[in-house]
C-alpha cells in the first residue's frame, strides 16, 4: 500500500465545491480549512481508493 498526500490551494470561498467535487470521486479521508485542502490517498497493487 503506497501512501500519498494531496495538498490542494484553492480561491477563499471554493472549499464547499471542492468538497462535493471529492465527495463525488469518492474520497473520504481529506480536511478542509480556508483556501486549502488536504487529501490522503492510498494506492492498493495498482487500484486507487481513498481511505
Amino acid at each position: 500500500m503506497n501512501k500519498l498526500r494531496l495538498i490542494v490551494l484553492s480561491t477563499f470561498g471554493l472549499e464547499a465545491v471542492i468538497k462535493r467535487e471529492l465527495d463525488g470521486l469518492g474520497f473520504k479521508d481529506y480536511r478542509i480549512a480556508d483556501g486549502t485542502i488536504e487529501v490522503q490517498y492510498y494506492q492498493y497493487h495498482g487500484h486507487q481508493a481513498s481511505r
